[in-house]
């Protein structure tokens, strides 16, 4: 796994999930092999699905790390786009 995965992965560890779903399931596996440093690598489906869950759950976590979820960094450039075009606005006043 790679260092984004694993911050992903502790970061959904800690939230909280309906009794016996697959998600929590997937999650907790994923924990597990983080805690142990398994040299195992996530398949791309696996990697979409982290990605997926990370940014579903985002209120619970409160974590973003833009270089890990497409969405996380979509996101981020739509707010600094905002703040460029308001520092133009304000710089023309």
């Amino acid at each position: 796994m790679t260092p984004e995965e694993i911050a992903m992965t502790e970061a959904l560890g800690k939230c909280r999930y309906l009794p016996g779903s697959y998600q929590k399931r997937f999650v907790n596996d994923l924990v597990s092999q983080a805690k142990y440093r398994s040299e195992g690598e996530l398949s791309e489906k696996q990697h979409n699905y982290l990605v997926r869950l990370f940014h579903e759950y985002r209120n619970q976590h409160g974590k973003h790390i833009e270089s890990a979820c497409p969405v996380c960094q979509y996101i981020a450039e739509q707010k600094r786009a905002k703040e460029l075009e308001k520092m133009k606005k304000w710089s023309e006043k």
